[in-house]
């Protein structure tokens, strides 16, 4: 919970720190703005495109994982029923060479 706390204070100051973004000259063309404009627009869509990705490459990994620890589960009740029976043909064995 500490570390939260401190990653929201270290935003906080970080965005207290922001200066917001002016052309260096004041002759800077509306086309060009435009053009920075669409730029950071498309690097905005690319990287809401590739967070969507990860999400569901996440979501699938995390279904996977549950599967394959249920398979686990599934794998190991069954070795414990195969070793239960070889211990009861294993003792039926002994008795019967006596």
């Amino acid at each position: 919970m500490a570390v939260a706390t401190e990653g929201l204070k270290m935003r906080t100051q970080e965005s207290e720190s922001v200066i917001p973004f002016s052309p260096a000259s004041k002759n800077v063309s509306p086309a060009d703005t435009n053009n920075l404009d669409k730029a950071g627009q498309t690097i905005l869509q690319l990287l809401n495109k590739a967070a969507g990705t990860v999400e569901q490459n996440s979501k699938r990994a995390i279904d996977l994982a549950q599967k394959f620890s249920h398979q686990l589960r599934t794998a190991e009740d069954r070795i414990a029923e195969l070793e239960a029976e070889v211990a009861t043909y294993q003792d039926r064995s002994e008795r019967a060479e006596q």
